[in-house]
């Protein structure tokens, strides 16, 4: 399988990492050949010398370390998924180290992808629900994150520092545990409403007895996602078990997705619309909306039915605005890009992991003017930028609406962008070029795989 890292709560519901977490546990994830770490908790980080997961996953353990050449060696035993063995592992314990019953198994964390389980109980003593809650929250450090264990009624176990700050009522708290309970995947991922306006949440069942789920709320520079919707009663919030699901009057045309947003809770809408890039000066559409439709731009019978392609994407014009997030590394590089962009564009019209952001604006006629281009470059917070995207298999393009804030390593040392935007499917309009028809041509087929990321302070 490709060495990828994976979100941190999507692992932490799998059937096979479940049991070992939910019992405080050392845990960690491993590539099948044991050259990356793919996955940790706090306790597994711990246990290979580190406080900290993400440094864990960039620095990965000592391979000199006798433990670990014990383990890898036990590991290469496990060839079939489902294959397990258990080993005595020596970890250190202040001035001693202490024999602990280790196991490693060959998991599929989704189809077609091998990774090695690794587990052991590090705890001296025995634990409470209380220690094993905070125990689940061990090794993060972004303040953005907030994270708190709840029990089978909403109750908060154990929580981060921050995590009051929000002001989470119970109502919401124990209406995302019955979502996460009628959820197949154990998994619902959706806006919340906090003290702080509607942030992205996700929350995961990790136990059922006793009942225990992880939730995550994180809070961004890029503004919480519904600005300019009152908190709906809780009545109302019906929580649904699919990922980062917005009402529709969420981002209607020419709404800028604002920082200054983030400290306006009542909803106030933003004073100036977001400044769209054309793909070409020329043909920008004139102020009125009303004399350019799309349906006067083209003839395709697109525009008002759903269209399924081989691939199985399926565009549906009068869809809902989707949400995704996106990273940018310090060479200009897509570093990752949620799978809510492809099911909103398509996967081949999303294909852009590893590649510049300057080569992907040249090849869609994104940024004429380089203005985004621009703002990459100067390393600063930026908002309110509009490009058209094509859809696969279609003539058509999509408003897509950009948000972006730069990223520092622990050494403060530029690491990137870390990107928030939202797909305006129901403001599609035709293409001159019709590039979703071309797609298959103008992929890279020579780009190198990157990791498919979430773990860095998100979820």
């Amino acid at each position: 399988m490709s060495a990828k890292q994976y979100p941190f709560i999507d692992v932490a519901v799998h059937e096979r990492v479940r049991l070992p977490f939910a019992r405080g546990e050392a845990v960690v994830l491993f590539s099948k050949d044991m050259a990356r770490v793919l996955w940790s908790n706090g306790r597994g980080a711990a246990l290979f010398g580190q406080d900290n997961i993400y440094d864990f996953l960039d620095a990965g353990p000592d391979r000199t370390d006798v433990a670990f050449r014990q383990l890898a060696a036990t590991a290469r035993q496990t060839q079939a998924p489902g294959e397990r063995r258990s080993f005595l592992m020596r970890i250190g314990n202040g001035f001693r180290s202490v024999p602990v019953n280790a196991t490693v198994e060959n998991v599929t964390i989704r189809p077609g992808e091998e990774a090695i389980l690794f587990s052991a109980p590090v705890a001296a003593d025995r634990q409470g629900q209380q220690d094993i809650a905070a125990a689940m929250l061990a090794g993060f450090d972004d303040p953005d994150t907030h994270m708190a264990v709840l029990d089978g009624d909403g109750a908060v176990v154990a929580a981060s520092e921050g995590f009051d700050s929000l002001a989470i009522n119970p109502q919401t708290r124990r209406s995302l545990v019955e979502a996460a309970g009628r959820s197949a995947e154990r998994l619902v991922k959706r806006p919340i409403a906090t003290g702080r306006g509607h942030l992205p949440a996700a929350i995961g069942r990790i136990s059922s007895d006793p009942a225990l789920h992880l939730l995550f709320a994180v809070e961004t520079i890029l503004g919480h996602l519904d600005p300019h919707e009152a908190e709906a009663p809780a009545e109302d919030a019906e929580i649904v078990a699919e990922a980062v699901e917005t009402p529709e009057d969420v981002a209607t045309a020419g709404q800028e997705i604002a920082v200054e947003d983030i400290v306006d809770i009542t909803g106030a809408t933003a004073e100036e619309p977001a400044e769209t890039v054309w793909a070409n000066s020329e043909e920008a559409p004139e102020a009125d909306a009303e004399t350019t439709p799309a349906a006067e731009e083209t003839d395709v019978a697109l525009e008002n039915e759903a269209v399924e392609q081989e691939s199985g994407f399926l565009f549906n014009p009068q869809g809902r605005p989707i949400r995704f997030v996106w990273k940018i590394d310090a060479e200009g590089r897509f570093s990752e890009i949620s799978d809510e962009f492809a099911a909103a564009v398509g996967p081949q019209a999303a294909a852009i992991s590893g590649q510049r952001f300057t080569d992907v604006a040249r090849r869609f006629d994104l940024d004429p003017e380089g203005r985004i281009g621009d703002l990459l470059r100067r390393r600063d917070t930026w908002s309110g930028k509009t490009i058209l995207w094509p859809v696969e298999g279609t003539n058509l393009v999509v408003p897509v609406d950009l948000a972006a804030l730069p990223t520092y390593s622990r050494n403060r040392e530029f690491d990137g962008f870390r990107g928030f935007g939202i797909v305006r499917i129901a403001d599609a309009v035709a293409d001159p070029h019709a590039r979703g028809l071309t797609l298959s041509d103008t992929i890279d087929t020579h780009e190198a795989p990157v990791e498919e990321s979430f773990m860095r302070g998100r979820f």
